[in-house]
């Protein structure tokens, strides 16, 4: 379901119209959440993300959650 909707999604999006301005996909939602964080804290906050995010989903792995 996950690939399905990263691979046709952003392809219908951008065969029925679109900018240079948007982002489709599932990195849409991340770009935003990133942008703010990097507002709000500073760059030097992105490795901390990373790190965590690559924990969460070992974790989920580990206890499969997925």
């Amino acid at each position: 379901m996950g690939i399905i909707s990263a691979i046709y999604g952003p392809m219908v999006g951008g065969l029925l119209g679109g900018s240079d301005f948007n982002i489709l996909g599932p990195a849409a939602s991340l770009t935003n959440i990133n942008a703010r964080l990097v507002v709000e804290n500073g760059i030097e906050i992105i490795p901390y993300v990373a790190i965590l995010s690559g924990v969460f989903i070992l974790v989920i792995y580990i206890l499969k959650l997925e």
